[in-house]
């Protein structure tokens, strides 16, 4: 698994929990802002890092046991023959 995404997220999360955790030195209120992205920046990266990649995998292998499970070359031979 590459790591430039879970990088780009840690930072992303860690600069908006400095924010949220700094609040009270600006004049606007930033708190409110920042709590809700970093909580769906981490619920978003656990759905496309770890939920999203098992669901394929498992439906992948349950075609594969099915024997339902064909190559995209595959299907292409049989459609040039």
């Amino acid at each position: 698994m590459p790591k430039n995404p879970i990088l780009m997220v840690l930072l992303g999360i860690a600069a908006l929990a400095a924010i949220s955790c700094q609040a009270y030195r600006w004049e606007e209120p930033v708190e409110p802002i920042a709590t809700p992205i970093v909580g769906g920046m981490i619920t978003s990266s656990i759905a496309v890092l770890i939920l999203l990649p098992v669901l394929f995998m498992t439906l992948k292998e349950r075609q594969l046991r099915r024997g339902t499970l064909r190559t995209s070359q595959g299907n292409r031979d049989e459609e040039l023959a």
